[in-house]
């Protein structure tokens, strides 16, 4: 017959294995949505794809000047899309539950283009990731989640 230590020992492990779960539920929710902005950026250089970054406990001020492949007129839009998706991977392999977890967009014009200033994306579409990369990854349905 287990004592109280025994069921005291299961509820600890059990509750680590509840925060191990949901710290990959939030990397993969995190990565969902990286995923989708980078997808959606419109992109000429390849400087806008490239500035998606992500860092874990704190935020990035730092302006990204090249992308990581440079092109014209979006040649290389996939290359670097891949490039800043690798990126947030890498960044969140040795992220702990609790971390916050920043996806940083530091361009002069990034404003502009969620605006809807380039015709290869839609007005919102930094929010709209963020709700379908949620949505995607916890089962809400995006058209509940608040709009901004």
């Amino acid at each position: 017959m287990a004592d109280f230590g025994d069921l005291s020992k299961k509820l600890r492990e059990h509750g680590d294995t509840i925060l191990v779960n949901q710290n990959k539920k939030t990397i993969r929710v995190a990565l969902a949505v990286d995923a989708l902005i980078v997808k959606a950026m419109p992109v000429d250089t390849g400087r806008a794809k490239s500035s998606v970054v992500v860092t874990v406990g704190e935020s990035s001020s730092s302006e990204i000047q090249a992308p990581y492949f440079a092109g014209k007129k979006g040649s290389t839009a996939g290359a670097n899309a891949q490039a800043a998706i690798a990126q947030a991977e890498s960044a969140l392999q040795g992220r702990e539950f609790g971390q916050e977890i920043h996806i940083n967009i530091n361009l002069p014009y990034i404003d502009d283009l969620n605006k809807g200033y380039s015709p290869q994306a839609a007005a919102g579409f930094i929010e709209q990731a963020i709700r379908d990369g949620i949505a995607t990854e916890t089962g809400v349905e995006a058209s509940l989640l608040k709009r901004t």
